[in-house]
């Protein structure tokens, strides 16, 4: 009887089969290694192609417009300093032209006030530079109407009492040249209301015309400022104070 030749056993290997997995966790359940596929960009390409091809001049156009916004915020700002520099140099030149009239003919500084044809001429001027059409009956009307608010907030005699304190001590006591110096300090304080009343489109705001002269006044109360316009007004008008 032939005996068949025993199967050789399986060589096994030593080492078992290498799995991915993660680090056992506490409760001894081994988790598998998620393995992140490629990403398909193929999809993404095409799109951007399309965008590219179809949609190209509507890119360039927003583009320019936001080149043009801008560019016109720009615009405005330069407009607006222009603005600001003619209309500072219309009220120096009037309120100076006040001033010389007050020291040269003493008359009562109210009434001078109430009847000087320069601030009609002002008005005009500023109106212009901020392209608002008004007539010389409106500007009248105006005048007119800050000249009643000056009268309402006591305006005239607290500017008076300010040229005084400020003249004085230079030595400055004749009542013309304080006046004459009264008279172009009110006339710059009109002259800045209306300058903000039509920088906003011919609109005194929310607090009205009042609102708009106080804040005005305060702020050429400013030491810095007063000592400036008085000492350009008295140089303008060939006024040497006898202390200096």
């Amino acid at each position: 009887m032939s005996i068949n030749p025993a199967t050789p056993r399986q060589r096994r290997s030593c080492h078992p089969p290498h799995r991915h997995c993660c680090p056992s966790s506490g409760s001894g359940i081994t988790h598998r290694r998620n393995l992140l596929s490629p990403p398909k960009l193929a999809p993404l390409l095409a799109e951007l192609t399309t965008i590219l091809a179809t949609q190209t001049p509507d890119l360039i156009a927003d583009n320019i417009l936001l080149q043009c916004q801008s560019l016109t915020t720009e615009a405005r700002s330069v407009l607006s300093q222009q603005r600001e520099q003619l209309t500072q140099q219309i009220i120096d030149r009037y309120q100076w032209i006040v001033a010389g009239a007050v020291v040269a003919n003493p008359i009562p500084l109210a009434d001078f006030l109430a009847t000087a044809a320069v601030h009609t001429q002002m008005v005009m001027e500023i109106a212009q530079v901020y392209d608002c059409q008004i007539s010389r009956e409106d500007s009248q009307s105006l005048v007119k109407s800050i000249i009643q608010t000056f009268t309402a907030l006591g305006m005239t005699k607290t500017v008076l009492q300010i040229m005084s304190m400020t003249l004085n001590p230079l030595g400055i006591l004749v009542k013309t040249t304080i006046g004459g110096l009264t008279a172009a300090y009110l006339t710059r304080i009109a002259g800045r209301s209306f300058q903000e009343y039509f920088a906003h489109q011919e609109n005194w705001g929310d607090g009205g015309i009042s609102k708009v002269v106080e804040r005005q006044f305060n702020l050429a109360q400013k030491e810095e400022l007063l000592q400036t316009f008085v000492q350009q007004t008295l140089n303008h008008l060939k006024i040497k104070p006898p202390s200096i």
